[in-house]
C-alpha cells in the first residue's frame, strides 16, 4: 500500500482528482458487489428477445425473420448484392493471399491472434482459455469478480471473442458462395452463447470487446443474410444476444469514458450500432442517442485540432478511425448523420495519419502501443499497411480515391459499394512535418478542407 501511495502525486498531476475519485469509487463499488447487483448473471432464457422488442409479437422466429428481411435498416451492403460484388474480388486475389485460405483454417480450428500467425485453438474453441499459456479463466463467476492478471495477458483470452474472424468468413462466402462459411459463423455464434451466459465469465468484462463483437455479429448477419444456414431461430437468438450486449455496454460505459481513450469511443459505437440497426428494440432510440452524444464528446475531447489523437499510438489511431468511419457511414445510410464538427476532427485525424505514411509500403512508424489490433480486416493487405483506412477516410470526405488500384480498395467496396472503385484518383500533396513543443509531429500548415 505504501509503495502504491508514492504514485499518488503523479496520478493527481497527470489525471486529476476527478479521474482518481472515479476510479476509487468504482473500485469500492466493485469490491462491494454493486456491479454484480446492477448487472447480474443470468441465463439466456431469462433474457428472451420478446422482452426487448417494442412489439412482442415479432418475437416469433418466423415473424421476426420476415420482419428483418423486409425492414432491415441499410447497412454498408445488402445481402442481395453478392453477385455484383463477386465480380470485383479476382483483381485482389491473384497476387495476394485470399481470405478463402484463412476461412478454411478457421473451420479447421486455426485462428489468427492480433493479425499474426495461426494458433490451433480448436473448433469450436474454448472461449475462456488462454491459447498461449493454457490457463483458463473461471466460467461461472460474474465478470467483475475475475482478475485482469491471473490468467496471463487477458487480451489473449478476449481476442477470439471479438469475432474478428467473421470478416474473413463473410469475404470468403461472398467470393465462393460456399455454405460452409455461413455454417461456421452460426456454429461459433451458438457455441459462444452456450458458453457465455449474460454477465458470466471473462468475455463480458470489457465493454469495448463487447462492442467489437457486436460489430462483427452485425457484419455476419448482413453478410450471410441469404445463406441457407441463416434460419429464423438463429436470427432471433443473435438479436437477443445483441440486445443483451447493448444493455451491458450501457450499464458500465462510464468506466470506459473515464479512460479517455479508444474504449469510450468504441463503447459509444456499440450503442450507436445497435440503436441504428435494430430500431425494433424498445431501447433503440435511447442507445442510439447515447451513442451519438458520447461519439461527439469523445471526438471533441480526444482528437486534437491538428488531427493527432490523445492515445499516443498510431495503431490505436487507426482503430479510432475505423470506429468513426463505421459510425459516420452507418449514420449517413440511415438518415442519422453525425455533426460537421465531428467530421472535421475525423478528417484531420485521417490527414495526420496520411502525412506519416510511407508511400511505397503504406506503413507508418511503430509509435506507441501496438498489439496488432485491427478491427476491420476487410482486405488482403498486411496489417502494417495503413492504406486501407487512410484511403477509406479520404474517400468518405472527398468522393475520390487517394491511391491507384490495389488490394486496399476492397475496403471501399465493402463500406461504399462498387461505384467507389471507379472513382477518380486525385494526387494529394505531402506536407512537411514539424516537431511541437510536446515532441509530437504536426502538419506545417492546416490542410485545405475538404481533401
Amino acid at each position: 500500500m505504501q509503495q502504491n501511495m508514492r504514485y499518488l502525486p503523479i496520478l493527481l498531476s497527470t489525471l486529476g482528482w476527478r479521474w482518481l475519485g472515479f476510479r476509487a469509487l468504482y473500485a469500492a463499488r466493485q469490491r462491494a458487489g454493486l456491479l454484480r447487483f446492477r448487472m447480474p448473471v443470468k441465463k439466456w432464457q431469462d433474457c428472451p428477445l420478446k422482452q426487448y422488442l417494442k412489439d412482442p409479437t415479432l418475437a416469433d422466429p418466423s415473424v421476426y425473420l420476415d420482419y428483418r428481411s423486409k425492414n432491415s435498416p441499410p447497412f454498408f451492403f445488402a445481402p442481395s448484392e453478392r453477385t455484383p460484388y463477386q465480380l470485383q474480388f479476382a483483381q485482389w486475389d491473384a497476387e495476394f493471399p485470399s481470405p478463402v485460405s484463412y476461412a478454411d483454417s478457421i473451420i479447421q480450428g486455426k485462428f489468427k491472434y492480433f493479425e499474426h500467425g495461426l494458433v490451433d485453438a480448436g473448433f469450436p474453441l474454448d472461449w475462456h482459455r488462454n491459447a498461449f499459456t493454457g490457463q483458463v479463466a473461471p466460467r461461472d463467476l460474474h465478470w467483475s469478480e475475475i482478475s485482469d492478471f491471473e490468467y496471463g495477458d487477458i487480451k489473449l483470452i478476449w481476442e477470439p471473442s471479438r469475432f474478428g474472424f467473421v470478416y474473413d468468413l463473410v469475404r470468403a462466402y461472398w467470393r465462393t458462395g460456399d455454405e460452409k462459411y455461413a455454417q461456421a459463423f452460426w456454429r461459433l455464434v451458438e457455441d459462444w452463447g452456450e458458453n457465455n451466459p449474460p454477465n458470466c465469465g471473462v468475455n463480458w468484462k470489457c465493454g469495448q470487446e463487447i462492442s467489437f463483437r457486436v460489430m462483427a455479429w452485425c457484419f455476419g448477419l448482413y453478410g450471410f443474410g441469404r445463406a441457407a444456414a441463416t434460419h429464423a431461430g438463429r436470427v432471433v437468438a443473435l438479436a437477443e444476444m445483441i440486445a443483451v450486449s447493448a444493455e451491458r455496454i450501457e450499464g458500465n460505459i462510464g468506466y470506459a469514458l473515464n479512460q479517455r481513450n479508444n474504449h469510450g469511443i468504441s463503447e459509444a459505437l456499440g450503442l450507436w450500432t445497435v440503436g441504428v440497426l435494430f430500431p425494433e428494440l424498445r431501447k433503440a432510440v435511447r442507445w442510439r442517442e447515447k451513442g451519438r452524444r458520447f461519439l461527439e464528446e469523445q471526438a471533441r475531447s480526444l482528437i486534437y485540432e491538428d488531427g493527432s489523437f490523445s492515445q499516443h499510438s498510431l495503431n490505436y489511431h487507426r482503430l479510432m478511425l475505423h470506429d468513426y468511419l463505421w459510425a459516420l457511414r452507418l449514420g449517413d445510410l440511415n438518415g442519422q448523420s453525425l455533426s460537421d464538427e465531428l467530421k472535421d476532427r475525423v478528417q484531420l485525424a485521417g490527414e495526420f495519419l496520411y502525412q506519416l505514411q510511407d508511400e511505397e509500403t503504406g506503413q507508418v512508424p511503430c509509435y506507441g502501443q501496438n498489439d496488432g489490433a485491427l478491427i476491420l480486416p476487410l482486405n488482403n493487405c498486411h496489417c502494417r499497411d495503413f492504406r486501407p483506412v487512410i484511403g477509406a477516410v479520404h474517400y468518405y470526405f472527398s468522393g475520390e480515391r487517394l491511391f491507384e488500384h490495389g488490394p486496399w480498395d476492397e475496403d471501399l467496396l465493402w463500406l461504399f459499394g462498387p461505384d467507389a472503385l471507379s472513382a477518380s484518383v486525385k494526387e494529394k500533396p505531402r506536407q512537411d512535418l514539424k516537431a511541437t513543443e510536446g515532441g509530437y509531429y504536426t502538419c506545417a500548415a492546416k490542410p485545405d478542407l475538404p481533401w
